[in-house]
C-alpha cells in the first residue's frame, strides 16, 4: 500500500464512515450502500502496488503521482456496475466457471458494461446460436472479454484511465486467465459452452440485460450512467469530508 501522509490516511477512513452515514439525495439514482462497499475496497486496492502485482501489473509509487483519478475512477465505476448487476441476477455468482479461475458471470458483467459502451452491433444471441466461435456473428460482436490486440499487465493503466480493463478491478484471476490463454477463439467458446449449460429461463434473464433489443439497451445504459454517477458522487462527498478535515485541523491548530 502506498504510504499516504497521516492527514490522507485520516480522510480515507472518514470518507468511508460518511459514504456509510451520508443519505441518498433526492435526485440521486446512486445506491450508497453499494457505494459505501465499493469506496472501501477501491481506497484498499486501486492505489496498491500489492493488489496489481497479483495479475503480473508492476506498478510503483511513482506510477499514482498526480494520477489518484486515473486508478480509483475506473475502480469505482467497474465495481459499482459489478454488485449492480450482480443484485439483479444474484444466482449468477453460483453457475460456476467458464475457464480455470475465471467464472462465467464475470464475462456477462463485462459484456454488459462494454454493450453500454461501446454503441456497435449487437449480435451475441446469433453467434452463441451458432455454436462457432469463428461465425460470423461471432466476429462482428464487440466481446470485450475476448480482445487480444494487448495483454492486460500490458496496459498502461494510469494513461488509460476510465477505460481500464473491467477484469483488472473487478476479477484479478479472469484477468491472468485471459493473459495466458490469449485467444479469442478459445474465450469466446468457453463463454458460449457456459451459456449453453445455464436453463432456458435462466438464459432469457441474462438476455434481459445483454439483448439486442430497446429494453434491455435502456437497462444497461441505466446501470452504466449510475456506475459514472457513483464517481462523481464519491469525489463530491471525498471533497466535502476533507474540507471539514481541514476546517477541523485549523481549529486544532488555532487552540479552538
Amino acid at each position: 500500500m502506498m504510504n499516504f501522509t497521516f492527514k490522507s490516511l485520516i480522510a480515507l477512513v472518514v470518507t468511508s464512515s460518511a459514504l456509510l452515514l451520508t443519505p441518498m439525495r433526492s435526485d440521486a439514482q446512486v445506491n450508497m450502500n453499494i457505494l459505501a462497499k465499493v469506496a472501501q475496497s477501491c481506497q484498499r486496492d486501486a492505489l496498491s502496488p500489492e493488489y496489481y502485482q497479483q495479475m503480473d501489473i508492476d506498478l510503483t509509487e511513482q506510477h499514482y503521482f498526480g494520477k489518484k483519478k486515473a486508478f480509483m475512477n475506473p475502480c469505482i465505476r467497474t465495481r459499482y456496475h459489478y454488485f449492480s448487476v450482480l443484485s439483479k441476477l444474484p444466482w449468477m455468482a453460483s453457475k460456476g466457471e467458464m475457464l480455470p479461475n475465471y467464472p462465467g458471470y464475470i464475462a456477462i458483467l463485462a459484456t454488459a458494461m462494454n454493450f453500454a459502451e461501446q454503441k456497435r452491433p449487437n449480435n451475441l444471441i446469433e453467434c452463441i446460436a451458432s455454436q462457432n466461435a469463428l461465425s460470423q456473428p461471432c466476429q462482428q460482436t464487440n466481446f470485450y472479454i475476448a480482445e487480444t490486440s494487448i495483454k492486460i499487465k500490458k496496459i498502461d493503466i494510469g494513461s488509460v484511465g476510465d477505460e481500464s480493463n473491467y477484469l483488472t478491478y473487478v476479477c484479478p484471476s479472469c484477468a491472468v486467465t485471459h493473459d495466458n490463454i490469449f485467444s479469442k477463439e478459445i474465450i469466446i467458446s468457453a463463454f458460449i459452452k457456459w451459456f449453453l449449460e445455464l436453463e432456458k429461463p435462466q438464459r432469457r434473464e441474462i438476455m434481459s440485460i445483454l439483448g439486442a433489443d430497446e429494453k434491455a439497451d435502456k437497462l444497461r445504459d441505466e446501470i452504466h450512467y449510475e456506475s459514472l454517477g457513483a464517481v462523481g458522487e464519491y469525489w463530491d462527498i471525498y471533497a466535502q469530508v476533507e474540507k471539514q478535515e481541514q476546517e477541523q485541523r485549523r481549529q486544532e491548530l488555532l487552540g479552538n
